[in-house]
């Protein structure tokens, strides 16, 4: 799939989701489902195309939408395919740390304790 970032489809898109492409892509290593769903929309997409380019993984869909935003000049200079899939490979590398380390820090959850009685 190949989004077009056109300034129809991002009206559009900025309509039906109540979002701002230019808030929401400055924000784009910390998206959610919901703002990647819209940045697709953004780009031309569908929901099925969506979907399946979701199912392959996140950093598919992150890829294609980052090399249609390149594609239509919003990164300032056109940057070769392979940096762009190099720098969200090390963005969902450094997100996975993250959550990793926030899931780390509780590991004694789950773990039955006696309940302090109530006064």
């Amino acid at each position: 799939m190949e989004l077009k970032f056109t300034a129809t489809n991002i009206r559009k898109a900025e309509a039906e989701f109540k979002m701002n492409f230019f808030s929401v892509f400055s924000d784009f290593r910390l998206a959610g489902v919901n703002e990647l769903a819209f940045l697709w929309r953004a780009g031309g997409g569908d929901d099925e195309s969506f979907d399946t380019a979701f199912a392959t993984g996140l950093d598919s869909v992150m890829v294609t939408i980052l090399e249609g935003v390149n594609e239509a000049g919003f990164l300032g200079k056109k940057l070769p395919k392979e940096q762009l899939k190099k720098m969200i490979t090390e963005a969902i590398k450094e997100a996975q740390k993250e959550f990793t380390g926030i899931i780390g820090t509780s590991q004694k959850s789950g773990e039955k304790t006696k309940a302090s009685p109530t006064k």
